[in-house]
């Protein structure tokens, strides 16, 4: 079906512009969705998967202030975020790379994570990427469940 702004400050703007909502329905996830386009030619298939497509963008940038720690961008020029923005897909591209590759079953935030804190250490890659020097969690014994801080046997701090 088709709508148009009916706000003022937006029927200021785009006066002209007719909208069109989609639905289209997700057999695998058993939903329906509804997506605004501007567009008369498109089908409802392709609208869903231009926003698909869109989606992985998002999820891209989402990757990127999660696990790159990047709060701001360094310039503001185009040529700066852009440099800064291929920078960090190239980063991205090459933790899922060496992720993929890898023999244990990384997760891409624990991977970023230690590589970060392995960077300037002299270890072989493939051998840390396969057999990584991570201590797996122990679960702390019987006697100490409850207590606030387990600090070895026979010493806690009990709530």
């Amino acid at each position: 079906y088709e709508m148009s702004f009916t706000g003022t400050q937006a029927r200021k703007h785009c006066e002209d512009m007719r909208f069109r909502v989609v639905q289209w329905y997700d057999e695998k996830t058993d939903r329906w969705f509804e997506f605004l386009t501007n567009s008369k030619e498109l089908t409802a298939p392709e609208v869903a998967d231009l926003y698909k497509d869109r989606w992985q963008i998002e999820l891209f940038f989402k990757r990127i202030k999660q696990n790159l720690v990047i709060k701001s961008f360094v310039g503001t020029t185009e040529n700066a975020v852009m440099t800064q923005i291929w920078t960090a897909a190239i980063a991205i591209l090459l933790l899922e790379l060496l992720r993929r590759r890898s023999k244990y079953n990384w997760t891409f935030c624990r991977l970023a994570r230690y590589f970060k804190l392995n960077l300037m250490t002299c270890k072989s890659l493939e051998h840390w990427l396969n057999k990584p020097d991570i201590k797996e969690w122990e679960s702390p014994p019987e006697s100490s469940r409850g207590c606030l801080y387990f600090l070895g046997e026979g010493v806690d701090f009990t709530i």
